[in-house]
This record gives structure tokens, sequence and C-alpha cells, in this order.
């Protein structure tokens, strides 16, 4: 919606608040928290061969989302794993997820890897 007023123009957008990713797949803002809001959500998968032999680890990847549609805009590393191959693969799958739209702008996706498997939403330490 535009308001034009004394030859001004404002753009006037809804107050929607960023989220974090809850290991449930839910989104917890500063307005609470919304259990169903992950239209579409795959799991990373590591290529073989990515990772050190046993080696865990933990980052955070950050979506900039179309309030409109839900989809993700940008996907970028916020907190690298350490690892290049694995935030890459981080980046390009969760590039694809969708959001209920109008729910945030921002979603901010914890990761936690172990043993080769990607644990997302965790705040646990390793």
């Amino acid at each position: 919606m535009l308001v034009v007023s004394s030859g001004s123009v404002v753009a006037l957008t809804p107050n929607l608040p960023a989220g974090t990713l809850t290991p449930a797949f839910g989104i917890m803002t500063r307005l609470g928290t919304f259990e169903h809001a992950i239209n579409y959500g795959p799991i990373p998968r590591i290529p073989p061969g990515a990772m050190p032999h046993r080696w865990s680890g933990h980052g955070v990847v950050i979506l900039d989302l179309s309030v409109r549609t839900g989809i993700v805009d940008v996907a970028r590393i916020w907190r690298s794993t350490s690892v290049k191959e694995v935030d890459d693969a981080l980046v390009a799958t969760l590039q694809q997820w969708r959001v209920q739209p109008r729910t945030v702008y921002k979603l901010y996706v914890p990761v936690r890897i172990r043993d080769g498997r990607v644990h997302l939403g965790s705040t646990q330490p390793l």
C-alpha cells in the first residue's frame, strides 16, 4: 500500500518480526511461536567426503524472505561451520525453503552437525 501525502510517498509495510527456527520446525519470534509456518523445508544433505571423519560443527544460516510469498530471496551464512562444502550445501538446500507468507521477513536457522547428520533449529551445544 502506498500513501501519498503533500507530495511525498511513504511505503507502508507490516511490522513483521525476524524469527529463529525451533527444533520442531516452528518459528520463534518476539510475537510468539508459529508452529506450522514452514511450508516446505527439506533437510540439507552433506555430500559424501565433504566433512572430515568424525567431524562435528555448528553454524547459522540466515534466510531473507519475501514477505508476500514466503519464498527465500537470499540464503547466506551468518556463522560458518568452518567447512566450505558444508556451508555451500546448507545454503543450496535452505534457498529452496518456503515459509508461510506474512509471518517473518528473516529467519535464522541454527545448524548442528554431528556424525554426518544435520540437525536444524538446534541450539544445544555439541
